[in-house]
């Protein structure tokens, strides 16, 4: 049962959340709804799913009752292996936006500051302002109504333009960079490329001059479909992060058939032109 609920599990994760829109914009949140449709109805019409019927009651057939019960219980299987599908998406539907504080700017431009003396607080401040205010833009500019991982099934399905998680990091990587900050660099970073069953994701990490990643700040307008979630690299509870670079190299060597450990990269986010 846990090897089927595994592949029920891994044919429904791209309806969900995998980034790349090009393969999976045919299908979407319809895919999904054919999951369920196939999985139940179309078994109950072929007796696969039918609920034991009056013929199998006391005088019928021993036979025909212990071969319907075996049905009712495979129909009840079938229900169980949707169920990891089903609370995922009520999960995510029911998700809590954290409400940003009024001096959020100035709070955020105070952590940044404090990554390293060398900061500029002038470069420190306009970094955090763009970084509250662009995501709102682009909320409205995706057209994001749900919560994201709904809003990913809509972009895949090409019911919305952009708004997966690596687009987040494009856009905000490119509204960042447009400011030519002499203190301050731009890293990109991915969590969960090398599982089998996380979701990965991506973002912007803004760190000091001579700084690596791991001592930036991770800016995700993602998360919460334009509301900012940002916290010191290594203090992101939620995620693991790994250079992108790091990531693009085991996917590069698994196109390649190299040996790469961990050998698996699941990653959605697409390889830049010229890798």
């Amino acid at each position: 049962m846990r090897a089927k609920a595994s592949a029920a599990w891994w044919f429904t994760k791209p309806f969900l959340c995998k980034c790349d829109a090009r393969l999976m914009r045919p299908w979407g949140f319809s895919g999904a709804v054919f999951l369920f449709h196939y999985t139940i109805v179309t078994d109950q019409s072929r007796g696969w799913g039918s609920p034991i019927s009056t013929r199998g009651r006391a005088g019928g057939n021993p036979l025909e009752t212990s071969l319907q019960s075996a049905v009712h219980v495979t129909f009840i299987r079938k229900l169980a292996h949707l169920f990891p599908f089903l609370a995922f998406v009520v999960l995510a539907g029911c998700a809590t936006v954290p409400t940003q504080a009024p001096d959020e700017v100035s709070r955020l431009a105070a952590g940044i500051m404090a990554l390293n003396p060398s900061v500029d607080p002038e470069e420190a401040q306009r970094a955090a302002q763009i970084s509250i205010t662009y995501p709102w833009q682009l909320r409205r500019e995706y057209g994001v109504t749900d919560p994201p991982l709904i809003h990913n099934m809509k972009v895949n399905a090409g019911t919305r333009p952009r708004g997966l998680c690596w687009q987040w990091a494009d856009d905000m990587q490119a509204r960042l960079a447009q400011e030519n900050f002499q203190t301050l660099r731009l890293h990109r970073a991915i969590a969960n490329a090398d599982s089998r069953i996380l979701i990965d994701h991506s973002t912007v990490i803004i760190a000091a001059v001579g700084d690596d990643m791991f001592d930036g700040m991770v800016l995700d307008p993602w998360r919460y479909g334009g509301t900012l979630f940002w916290a010191p690299t290594r203090e992101d509870a939620k995620y693991t992060w790994v250079p992108r670079q790091k990531v693009f190299a085991m996917r590069r060597a698994r196109l390649n058939g190299q040996a790469y450990s961990p050998p698996r990269d699941p990653s959605t986010e697409p390889l830049p032109a010229g890798f």
